[in-house]
């Protein structure tokens, strides 16, 4: 891992020993820092854009925009991403993201590779659970697919653990930017887990974690430093670390670090030239997985969900069907 812009730097690989599985010592600071931020879940840059098509928001319009779609997103955010635990002598330690996912009878956890790799390159049994506070850790089992040079990766899970998730949500293929269509200007939300925003619990053998929920735009500024990346392959947003708001116009603080969020979905909740009043739910879809940043975690870089769909293709070559069918990437707005 690089510690210049000529280099990924990528701050979300898991934030503890691998060979030990153990968090790394924070100063006061980030401690006093992760306790203020637990009651936060979501941010958006202060200059964020105003022009929506031929029509310019005011500044309480953009806000009022966005806080309408925070509040549709946030119970679809939180019921189909979930925090991926790894084992600590008993204690499950968070350690990365997932997004649930099912293409007809098969149900999959989708994160980056680095992530859920552990559990075969350092033999660290993975977890997920049905609820952020105190649910009892389902043992991730079932079929490991990773493309280890794209950084993502695929889980079947087994039938024991879907029903364990019955409060969860997996998200179908018309969720999905599945004709790699949708990476265009407009409103993207990042919703993962930071590790600093985690609190283990060893007396009762459990880690309360909290969602770091960011609304952003595609990053436009100079890419030539950015070693790894690939236009065709990722996606980049701008996440400023100062200058940030809530939806409420009051000052929001970002978590010190962004390690946990790996693996998160990326989604495009709204694209340029749909009018925000003829907005829904039904206009967003996930466009990657989260796999890195650069220059210091103010750029997020997420992996396309084609290469997904490549996953699915190349290893179930029964799911042919249901991957052909096309859904619409975007609607025209009513007239």
């Amino acid at each position: 891992m690089g510690t210049s812009d000529d280099r990924n730097e990528d701050d979300l690989r898991p934030e503890y020993d691998l060979t030990k599985l153990r968090r790394v010592d924070r100063d006061r600071h980030r401690r006093k820092s992760r306790k203020e931020n637990l009651e936060r879940t979501s941010a958006f840059p202060l200059e964020h854009p105003r022009e929506e098509g031929n029509v310019t928001l005011s500044n309480q319009e953009a806000r009022e925009f966005i806080a309408k779609m925070d509040a549709a997103m946030m119970p679809l955010l939180n019921s189909c991403v979930v925090p991926i635990y790894g084992d600590h002598k008993g204690i499950p330690i968070q350690c990365g993201t997932g997004t649930l996912f099912r293409v007809a009878n098969y149900s999959f956890l989708v994160s980056a590779s680095h992530v859920t790799d552990l559990a075969a390159r350092h033999k660290v049994q993975l977890y997920v659970s049905d609820a952020p506070q105190g649910a009892p850790a389902i043992a991730l089992e079932g079929q490991l697919h990773s493309e280890r040079n794209l950084d993502v990766s695929v889980w079947e899970l087994t039938p024991e653990i879907v029903a364990g998730l019955k409060n969860r949500q997996f998200l179908t293929i018309h969720r999905a930017d599945r004709a790699d269509l949708r990476v265009s200007r407009g409103w993207y939300y990042v919703h993962g887990y930071p590790n600093c925003w985690s609190h283990s619990i060893p007396e009762e053998q459990k880690t309360r974690v909290k969602a770091f929920t960011y609304g952003t735009v595609l990053f436009q500024g100079e890419t030539r430093t950015f070693g790894g990346y690939d236009p065709q392959l990722h996606v980049l947003l701008t996440v400023p670390k100062d200058g940030n708001i809530d939806t409420h116009g009051a000052e929001s603080e970002l978590p010190v670090s962004l390690k946990g969020i790996s693996g998160s979905s990326i989604w495009q909740a709204y694209y340029e030239g749909l009018p925000s009043k003829h907005w829904t739910i039904d206009d967003a879809v996930v466009v990657a997985v989260q796999t890195g940043t650069y220059q210091n975690g103010t750029v997020v870089r997420g992996t396309r969900w084609w290469v997904i769909e490549k996953i699915l293709s190349k290893n179930y070559p029964d799911l042919e069907g249901p991957l052909s069918l096309m859904t619409p990437s975007m609607r025209k707005p009513p007239s």
